[in-house]
């Protein structure tokens, strides 16, 4: 039997039609679904009765069930779901305070949630200042950092999670095999499907309380979304709907490893955002660690976009994952000022986080600071992503079902598990 969430809305009004019913029905039911949350078709009370026997009997609503709950301790859950066919993924809920998103901008030492504003603020306010001042653009720069400064001194005065944002498989495995990342060692299972994809955000937000709601969904877990495009870009289309999950276009962000046809296509396609991991910026380098590159070399991919960029009149987010003595040189950082010369965009450089077996190291405080300070004197947007949920195999890079991979007994660290979920059902 078809789960329902498999249906884009005009195939949904389509069916609708065809079975004597209204379109307009399909509204209300997307309704239901995604913004109700109701869990079973008898929960449909302003259709008719009629209509909830008849899609009873013609469809499925299922959720995945979660088999394992990590908790880390910076409030972040890691979810493994079991899904019908016995397959496993992951997904991420990271909680994000008003001074903890303040704080991923700066250099950060120990845990950012024990952090006064005070000391939060001034690293990130000295590398905007340096910034400023040595872009050679004068008094107006340094003006823009004073106003971002006070800006981000104001919202570091707010506590408590203004951010709750969930990072979301896309495929079961993943076929690119970047040499860095966890995923990679599944190789590719399957493509997931959309009710796949929206059962891992319905299950997240059932994971809140009652008065808090999911404000992120990032396309950062486990697979490459534009493999998958066509179920990526229908869940999408239902995380934006008005009558869906009504989240905004700019909350919504679909990376990819380098799949150049997939980022034309999505210019064309999606309002979403779009962010692209680079991680290194010669073709050698990213052919040994991205194998991808060899395919789509970084001429074709930066081309790809700067015309994503031009048609979507977006900027464009370049993850950069720091390896220790790999990537992170002075002479990494001027090429990738001259790669990105011209081009609208944010880069957020990554701290490798270190997995069982992984073969590269994290780079130290200092080797982060100085490539940060130097690409911030080019007057880049510069954000360093401190991950959350490292002590759980949940930060970026280390997704990889891992019961799949490690025997159950083994997988010890982040806290308690929880046995298998019933209460999602109720959205408890």
């Amino acid at each position: 039997m078809q789960d329902i969430k498999n249906l884009s809305q005009t195939q949904l009004e389509n069916w609708l039609i065809d079975h004597d019913f209204k379109k307009y029905n399909a509204t209300q039911i997307v309704n239901w679904l995604y913004d109700k949350k109701a869990m079973s078709f008898e929960e449909m009370s302003n259709i008719s009765n009629a209509l909830r026997q008849t899609l009873k009997k013609n469809f499925s609503h299922e959720i995945p069930s979660s088999q394992e709950v990590q908790n880390s301790h910076d409030g972040s859950k890691k979810f493994l779901f079991t899904l019908a066919d016995g397959s496993l993924i992951e997904s991420v809920l990271v909680y994000h305070s008003h001074r903890q998103s303040a704080g991923t901008l700066e250099h950060r030492r120990g845990d950012e949630s024990q952090r006064q504003s005070d000391g939060t603020l001034e690293p990130y306010a000295s590398l905007m200042l340096q910034g400023s001042l040595t872009s050679g653009q004068g008094h107006r720069h340094l003006h823009g950092a004073q106003v971002r400064l006070e800006r981000l001194r104001r919202v570091a005065r707010c506590d408590g999670p203004k951010r709750l944002t969930l990072c979301v498989s896309s495929q079961v495995g993943c076929a690119i095999g970047c040499t860095f990342c966890h995923t990679a060692q599944m190789k590719l299972k399957r493509h997931l499907l959309p009710s796949e994809i929206l059962g891992q955000v319905l299950s997240g937000q059932g994971r809140l309380e009652a008065h808090q709601k999911l404000t992120n969904v990032v396309f950062m877990g486990m697979g490459e979304p534009f493999h998958n495009f066509d179920n990526v870009m229908m869940a999408v289309d239902h995380l934006v709907d008005p009558n869906g999950f009504a989240l905004a276009q700019r909350r919504i962000t679909v990376s990819t490893s380098g799949f150049v046809p997939g980022i034309l296509k999505f210019a064309r396609r999606s309002k979403v955002k779009l962010a692209v991991s680079l991680n290194a910026t010669t073709n050698d380098l990213r052919d040994q660690i991205m194998p991808i590159n060899r395919k789509y070399p970084l001429e074709e991919l930066l081309a790809a976009c700067r015309q994503y960029s031009q048609e979507s009149r977006k900027r464009v987010t370049f993850e950069y994952v720091l390896l220790g003595g790999i990537n992170d040189t002075m002479e990494d950082a001027r090429r990738l000022v001259k790669l990105l010369s011209g081009l609208p965009c944010k880069i957020n450089l990554i701290p490798y986080n270190e997995f069982p077996g992984s073969p590269y190291q994290r780079p130290t405080e200092e080797g982060i600071e100085a490539i940060s300070r130097y690409l911030a004197g080019k007057d880049l947007q510069i954000n360093i992503r401190w991950s959350k949920g490292r002590d759980i195999g949940g930060a970026c890079g280390q997704l990889a079902a891992r019961r799949q991979l490690i025997p159950r007994d083994v997988i010890t660290t982040g806290g308690p598990f929880f046995a298998p979920d019933q209460s999602i059902r109720g959205f408890e």
